[in-house]
């Protein structure tokens, strides 16, 4: 998905690939692609309209430039492009037209900045990632401040909001809200199946692991443990000494989220608001959310591997069976 500025001329957008409809594979590099080749749909369309004016032309490889102008990203939220043109098969392009101050804000690290960075800037927040979210499901109306509209809006995101935070937060071991732990412990040998208990941290929203020495595991290495609770609260049973745990933590800081996570929870956001905004989601938009957060996932949980450099990981119990 990318990101539009509301009635704003000279937006240049990449459409394609373009492909041979014939083939499905080789690119088409000489396509004479007119504005009404290009159509668009606006939030809350019963029809596509053409671009306003001018086509694409070739950049490389089957790629083609376009330039949006100030009629059409008039409207505020989703708006999908689609390009078809003899010879290629049917290229689309989701996009998300925002409210200027919040393209501004949210897209741009510096307002006055001539080439786009996507960035999580400073002003990132609870309000913007709601606005985000109705954007998704083409509601362009923004919200002022999320905490104290009293709109069907601004209710509904409230309603919904800190429970997807979790839900996103579950969903990945996001670096930016993993944290180590020593444990406080509470009792020694608290029954006859477990050595050890301990509490269970107050901001920890899931323990992913209790650390075995090894930084990676094997099944062996593993560090068996279950959550239970008692009258004053959550416990970690385990047999490990002195445990420490890995684990994800509440975060509820919006400053702190990184770009991937803002559009993931927006976009989860945005799934389970549809129904309720969009009188039983007719168009399925809350289920597109949703498949583009399983997206924006897969690609979070890329990104956070391209940023690590883990041990090799031990050799099976197959391959140490027949050295």
């Amino acid at each position: 998905m990318i990101y539009l500025r509301q009635s704003t001329a000279s937006q240049e957008v990449v459409l394609g690939y373009f492909v041979d409809s014939t083939d499905g594979n080789t690119e088409e590099t000489a396509l004479t692609i007119a504005n009404t080749d290009i159509k668009i749909w606006r939030a809350g369309a019963t029809t596509l309209a053409s671009k306003n004016s001018g086509g694409a032309t070739h950049i490389s490889n089957g790629l083609y430039s376009a330039v949006f102008d100030d009629i059409d990203t008039a409207t505020l939220g989703s708006m999908t492009i689609f390009v078809h043109v003899a010879g290629a098969l049917t290229a689309r392009v989701d996009a998300l037209v925002l409210e200027a101050s919040i393209y501004d804000s949210f897209v741009l690290g510096d307002a006055g900045a001539s080439t786009l960075v996507f960035s999580a800037p400073v002003s990132a927040s609870r309000t913007l990632i709601a606005n985000l979210a109705l954007g998704h499901i083409g509601i362009g109306r923004v919200l002022t401040d999320l905490e104290t509209d009293t709109t069907e809006n601004g209710e509904t995101c409230r309603l919904f909001f800190d429970n997807e935070l979790e839900n996103t937060l579950r969903d990945f071991k996001w670096p930016f809200a993993t944290k180590i732990a020593t444990l406080g412990l509470v009792e020694e040998t608290p029954t006859t199946e477990w050595a050890y208990s301990y509490r269970y941290p107050s901001d920890c929203l899931e323990v992913r692991r209790v650390l075995s020495g090894s930084r990676n595991d094997s099944r062996q290495s593993r560090v068996p443990y279950i959550i239970t609770r008692d009258s004053t609260g959550l416990l970690i049973y385990t047999d490990a000494a002195d445990a420490e745990i890995e684990y994800t933590m509440t975060e509820t800081d919006a400053t702190r989220y990184p770009p991937d996570f803002i559009k993931a929870l927006s976009l989860r956001l945005a799934a389970y608001i549809a129904p309720r905004l969009t009188a039983g989601d007719p168009f399925k938009l809350g289920e597109r959310a949703m498949r583009l957060y399983a997206y924006e996932l897969s690609k979070a949980q890329s990104n956070a591997a391209n940023e690590e450099q883990p041990d090799e990981p031990p050799e099976s119990e197959f391959t140490r069976g027949r050295a």
